[in-house]
């Protein structure tokens, strides 16, 4: 595909540059100049190949860049300054080579955890990193059938997924995973750089529980998917936890059946349910 192979074509960029400001023990001062411009050029190319966690990461930085525009960067103080976007490339471009975030974690239910569907592999790095550091476990991907496969494989506790993707739109994943979840409250958010009015009706109408607009405020994005991960957690815990012995209730079990059921026509994995009568209890 010519987008990702633009994509791979802009991280090499980056990392040639780079590698001539940091490599070449010569150099001791960049000129903030250069600096600023080779800033703008890759937000530019951000916006043509619709990268919007590439882009916000350097708008973080174009301000410090434009102060330093007539006067020059010690090496040691520039690769500080931009080691969160030189991070960032580094991972964008091993996610080329290797698709990383098809690996799965080994499932810890006493952690959260959070699906992130988007085609924008600058967008999930960013979003999946500051999540992680707020101590939840997360799985993220570009590729919708797959992603489907591992919100059923996964049963993860928040899902936010952007509207806008490639081969399956947002909408129409929404309405493929809402059969699985009536049962079962998962909180749905949705991204978008779209975020008219009747958009965001149509999202809400299709069962999405928030609807945030990119370019993201991510303060305020860590806020609203806490809330939603502690109502979830109170719903859980009203719905199907029998409240004096704390084990999940009758109604539990239907939901862990019908879960299970729809796993065996889907997948073919086969499942066991024991029944245990426990005198004295």
């Amino acid at each position: 595909m010519k987008v990702d192979k633009d994509k791979t074509l802009l991280f090499q960029y980056m990392k040639e540059q780079f590698a001539k400001w940091f490599k070449l023990e010569e150099i001791e001062h960049i000129d903030g100049a250069e600096v600023y411009q080779f800033l703008q050029s890759i937000q530019h190319e951000a916006i043509i190949l619709e990268m919007g966690g590439l882009f916000q990461t350097i708008a973080g930085l174009m301000e410090d860049a434009e102060n330093m525009n007539n006067s020059s960067w010690l090496k040691s103080d520039l690769k500080s300054f931009l080691h969160g976007l030189i991070e960032l490339s580094h991972e964008c471009e091993f996610f080329f080579d290797h698709d990383e975030f098809k690996k799965l974690p080994i499932r810890n239910e006493d952690v959260p955890l959070i699906q992130l569907i988007d085609e924008d592999v600058s967008m999930l790095i960013v979003l999946k990193e500051i999540l992680e550091n707020k101590g939840w476990m997360v799985i993220a991907s570009t590729d919708t059938e797959k992603a489907i496969e591992q919100f059923y494989d996964m049963h993860p506790d928040c899902l936010i997924i952007d509207l806008n993707l490639p081969e399956k739109k947002g909408f129409k994943i929404l309405e493929d995973v809402q059969k699985h979840t009536n049962q079962k409250f998962i909180p749905k958010i949705m991204v978008s750089v779209l975020s008219d009015r009747q958009t965001r009706i149509m999202a809400y109408k299709m069962g999405v529980d928030d609807f945030i607009k990119k370019p993201i405020d991510i303060e305020e994005f860590l806020v609203r998917v806490e809330r939603h991960l502690e109502r979830k957690k109170y719903f859980d815990q009203s719905v199907l936890i029998d409240e004096l012995t704390k084990v999940y209730n009758r109604k539990y079990l239907k939901y862990a059946y019908e879960r299970n059921m729809n796993d065996l026509i889907r997948s073919n994995n086969y499942f066991t349910i024991a029944v245990i009568d426990l005198d004295r209890f």
